[in-house]
């Protein structure tokens, strides 16, 4: 059962579950954050609520997203979120949505984004797995994901690089070359492959800087992250 909650504690989720934060009684666009964690846990505190604190700052409604992990099967996964959104879109103060994923999340986030491509207005995607096939993929993601005897071909059909299409909304992407957990090629297969579909694309590079940094850096260069995702949302959604 989907439902909301105020309670963004916990670190895993039996069924998916939201935490929802009005920044005012105005129809606004919301931003929905997708939390990571491999599709093992999810990093709530750092890339849930802190998120959703920074969407507040910046006049934007949010949603928490608190997917099950790990997923009975993708497919169910899908059809309880899309469920979700649904749910939301009837809520008169949110005039368009935002998806904005974490590693794992970003890679759920995309995936779905790319499913509602006619509903959502665009995508930030920080550090995401992209690929679950050859030398780049990030097999902790895609075992968690797929199941630990998950198939080539099952793999290469849940990559990110083989679902882009024209009608993938816009996209922000960073990611740090000194990842060491999942590569930073992986913003650069993902980034191609919306390249040659037509698709928007801002893709920004740090160097060195750690896996999941989110909002909590070391590096202030890296911390630029946060205002160009700024500017990149305000612009698309014609300022606040």
């Amino acid at each position: 059962m989907t439902h909301p909650s105020n309670d963004s504690s916990d670190s895993t989720a039996k069924s998916a579950i939201y935490s929802l934060l009005y920044c005012d009684k105005k129809a606004r666009p919301c931003v929905i954050i997708f939390p990571g964690g491999g599709y093992q846990h999810l990093a709530i505190d750092k890339e849930g609520t802190d998120i959703q604190a920074w969407a507040y700052r910046n006049n934007y409604h949010s949603v928490v997203l608190s997917y099950q992990v790990p997923p009975e099967s993708p497919e169910d996964l899908f059809e309880e979120l899309e469920e979700i959104i649904r749910q939301l879109q009837t809520d008169p103060l949110f005039t368009t949505f935002y998806f904005i994923g974490f590693s794992a999340g970003a890679h759920l986030a995309c995936s779905l984004g790319t499913r509602l491509a006619k509903q959502i207005a665009g995508l930030i995607l920080c550090y995401p797995v992209v690929t679950f096939t050859g030398k780049y993929a990030h097999i902790g993601s895609a075992r968690n994901f797929l199941g630990a005897s998950y198939s080539t071909l099952i793999a290469d059909t849940y990559s990110l690089e083989t679902l882009i299409t024209p009608n993938t909304p816009p996209c922000f992407i960073w990611h740090t070359t000194g990842d060491q957990s999942v590569p930073v090629e992986n913003s650069l297969i993902l980034s191609q492959a919306l390249i040659n579909n037509n698709v928007p694309v801002e893709l920004h590079l740090f160097p060195n800087g750690r896996h999941g940094m989110a909002m909590r850096n070391e590096d202030s260069s890296i911390y630029q992250w946060i205002s160009l995702a700024e500017h990149w949302l305000n612009k698309q959604s014609g300022g606040i």
